[in-house]
């Protein structure tokens, strides 16, 4: 597997050669053969059409001379937001991975799975995608290189949105759970499967994280004599 390795910096005065020495020692443990280091020093508000290393970048992956680009940061690769995603989109639909140092990712993914966030206007699907762990040695310590990992499903570890939880807490708590059930499906567009083991469920795992958050059982929780109280 062939990678470039791409690196700027803003000033005459600054140096490259850090970046250049740690992606290097990125490309190794990933067993890629580094074809090419394109180093550039130019202003970070010059737009990508007028930067001569971003189009020898793109010109070589148009040639489908490489797999995979080594950047320190993704603003390496535009000046916005708008050009960062305008050169991500077109290397990854030439099937060229984008390796981003200080995120530890990677652009290609392995593959993706759908997600059903419940809320209270409805069910929103969304397409959660799996992403390879980078082989850096720092990132080793927290996950497995060979194994992926879910960047949607760590931050909805609850795929029920707070407010519904609330609003199914609170009646759940105050009528029957049948009971509860229908006036719910009275006022919210829920989905056909809900019923009452569905609120009772997330109502338990409510309460599981209210236990949690009380921590060790404890016998009072005032301090000091009785007598001194009153």
């Amino acid at each position: 597997m062939n990678a470039i390795i791409f690196v700027r910096v803003s000033r005459r005065d600054q140096d490259y050669q850090r970046q250049i020495q740690d992606l290097r020692a990125i490309a190794i443990s990933m067993d890629v053969e580094v074809v090419k280091e394109i180093a550039e020093k130019i202003s970070g508000a010059t737009k990508n059409q007028h930067r001569e290393a971003i189009q020898e970048l793109l010109k070589l992956v148009h040639q489908g001379q490489v797999d995979k680009v080594l950047v320190q940061e993704v603003s390496r690769l535009g000046r916005s937001t708008v050009e960062v995603l305008q050169v991500v989109e077109e290397l990854t639909d030439l099937g060229v991975s984008i390796y981003v140092q200080n995120f530890g990712i990677e652009t290609l993914k392995k593959g993706s799975y759908p997600i059903s966030y419940r809320t209270l206007f409805g069910d929103i699907k969304l397409t959660s995608p799996r992403f390879y762990c980078c082989a850096c040695p720092s990132n080793l310590s927290i996950r497995d290189a060979s194994k992926t990992f879910s960047p949607l499903n760590e931050l909805l570890c609850e795929h029920t949105s707070p407010e519904r939880l609330y609003l199914e807490s609170r009646w759940g708590v105050l009528l029957s759970y049948h009971g509860a059930t229908h006036l719910l499906k009275d006022i919210l567009p829920l989905s056909k499967t809900y019923n009452a083991a569905s609120l009772r469920n997330h109502l338990v795992r409510v309460a599981e994280r209210k236990e949690e958050m009380l921590g060790e059982e404890q016998f009072m929780f005032a301090g000091g004599c009785q007598m001194d109280w009153n």
